[in-house]
């Protein structure tokens, strides 16, 4: 299954896009037994960040992809990761 959020710019900082990916990780890996959970974020958006920081707090996997979207005139590299149930805390 895909991940991706949308946090409006005035609530940001606030946890609760962090609290909301803990949820949906919650019922991915506890309720619906998924054995992976990924997602891609592309450069420049500053949530590059915030998924780095939940990629290594499940200990997951990301890797960086070349050129993988053409915006503004130019290619734009991605953030692919992946975080797996074996890592996520059980209930």
């Amino acid at each position: 299954a895909e991940i991706s959020l949308i946090i409006s710019p005035n609530h940001r900082g606030l946890g609760i896009g962090s609290g909301a990916v803990d949820l949906v990780l919650g019922e991915a890996f506890n309720r619906m037994r998924l054995h992976q959970v990924y997602g891609e974020v592309y450069f420049p958006n500053p949530a590059i960040e915030f998924w780095r920081k939940v990629v290594s707090k499940y200990h997951g996997y990301s890797t960086e992809l070349p050129d993988r979207k053409f915006t503004r005139g130019q290619h734009w590299n991605s953030l692919y990761f992946a975080i797996f149930r074996d890592h996520f805390p059980k209930p």
